[in-house]
């Protein structure tokens, strides 16, 4: 498979800044006393199973983008409906992200990305 396209890059390198933020929230709420030590083990869980995708979509798997997708539409919905189980650093963290996640999901799904997990040459215009 060809080197991935420059959209792929952006959306794998916005996808590990993601994950560094998420995991220094995580930290930064036990450190604060405002989650668990047993919300943070999951969530740390989670962020290694999230780098594993990330591998996956940086190796062009066509099934792990959509995964990507459909993780991060219902870590969207977390907030909404476990308001008061999510920390306020947890909270803002996924305010301040949401943007960087739309982005990786537009960058993941543009025509040209779309080709180059499909396997195809991607056409120059």
């Amino acid at each position: 498979m060809s080197s991935s396209p420059r959209g792929v890059k952006q959306a794998v390198f916005a996808i590990w800044f993601s994950l560094v933020i998420s995991v220094l929230s995580s930290v930064t709420s036990s450190l604060a006393g405002q989650s668990s030590l047993a919300n943070l083990s999951g969530a740390l869980l989670i962020y290694a199973l999230a780098a594993v995708l990330t591998i996956k979509v940086a190796k062009g798997r066509n099934w792990a983008r959509y995964v990507y997708l459909t993780v991060t539409c219902l870590s969207l919905l977390v907030p909404v409906f476990c308001f008061d189980a999510i920390s306020s650093i947890d909270w803002l963290t996924t305010i301040l992200l949401s943007p960087v996640e739309v982005f990786i999901i537009y960058r993941l799904f543009q025509a040209e990305a779309s080709a180059w997990f499909a396997g195809a040459t991607p056409l120059r215009a």
